[in-house]
């Protein structure tokens, strides 16, 4: 019988992943600490999950299910109620976690007394491999004392694997989802506000493996987010960094601002070509929202374009 730790456990989210999800689950045995409990939650499956899940009892991998499909943010909140151990990790049913991975945040966790969220960066596959991790790893960390200096750091593109963070299960069960504002990327304005009640730790190696594969929801513009749901994160990043360019999180801002609402007009327009005709309607509606300025996107134009400019001038004449 497995004595398992009241330090860490392991929730997967799951939906009609089978076959991802057996790989995952072999995935997570291969954690050096053997004492932490891992719960598979499926969102009522029709695909033969349960039957997957049932091989795994044997290894002491626990299984719930729900009655129907409650949609992602509630079996999230599930896992906050049936969460007992002091830290608590939402896991991705298609993802890879480096083995030492657990080893590596409870060594966080003893050494600091401050902390609210323990995050990774991550590598982006289409068939993520145990074989692909480096096992002896000392992994450089970065911490931030404000969801302000927090947002800035995400706000620049780091990749951070949202989807697979550690939560401080006390600070955790107090914050609510805000999915019907913020949809599919609610796990960000979750993060940033768990900021505000200690430290986050990042590590900036790559310890997750983040599966890139055509069913993938978050890559699915389809079930969101949708345009009002990325206006509101835009809107939260710009009322923790501000567009002040006498500070470093406003020049952040500005800096990013037009680069991101460009890709995201690309993505949007792709499966709705007739939602915003052109980039400029894309902006105005952003600026209406109150999620950024006619400054800010005037000034992140022109850092774009020149930006543009000098590569072009680089790769014509010093190629």
């Amino acid at each position: 019988m497995i004595n398992y730790s009241d330090t860490l456990e392991i929730f997967v989210l799951t939906f009609n992943r089978a076959n991802f999800l057996d790989e995952t689950l072999n995935n997570l045995l291969l954690q050096t600490d053997k004492s932490i409990k891992i719960t598979v939650i499926d969102n009522c499956s029709t695909d033969g999950t349960e039957e997957v899940c049932r091989g795994y009892q044997t290894s002491g991998i626990f299984y719930a299910k729900t009655n129907k499909n409650t949609g992602w943010h509630s079996n999230a909140e599930l896992a906050k109620r049936l969460a007992t151990a002091k830290w608590i990790m939402l896991f991705h049913d298609d993802d890879y976690l480096h083995p030492r991975y657990c080893e590596y945040v409870i060594e966080l966790i003893k050494k600091n007394t401050n902390i609210a969220v323990i995050g990774s960066s991550m590598s982006f596959e289409t068939r993520p491999s145990n074989e692909k991790w480096k096992y002896d790893v000392c992994p450089k960390t970065k911490f931030f004392n404000s969801p302000a200096s927090f947002a800035g750091f995400l706000y620049q593109g780091f990749p951070f694997c949202f989807s697979s963070s550690v939560f401080k299960t006390s600070i955790f069960k107090k914050i609510d989802y805000q999915g019907e504002i913020y949809g599919k990327v609610s796990d960000r304005p979750l993060i940033l506000k768990m900021a505000e009640f200690g430290t986050v730790y990042i590590f900036k190696d790559k310890l997750i493996q983040y599966r890139i594969h055509r069913n993938q929801d978050s890559r699915d513009f389809v079930t969101g987010p949708f345009p009002n749901e990325l206006a509101a994160l835009h809107s939260l990043y710009f009322h923790y960094l501000g567009s002040s360019i006498l500070t470093k999180r406003g020049r952040i801002f500005i800096a990013n601002n037009y680069r991101a609402l460009r890709g995201e007009y690309l993505a949007i327009s792709s499966q709705y070509p007739n939602l915003f005709p052109n980039l400029r309607d894309y902006l105005r509606f952003i600026i209406e929202f109150r999620a950024t300025t006619k400054f800010v996107i005037l000034t992140g134009f022109l850092l774009f374009n020149s930006q543009k400019f000098t590569r072009v001038i680089k790769n014509y004449f010093f190629k």
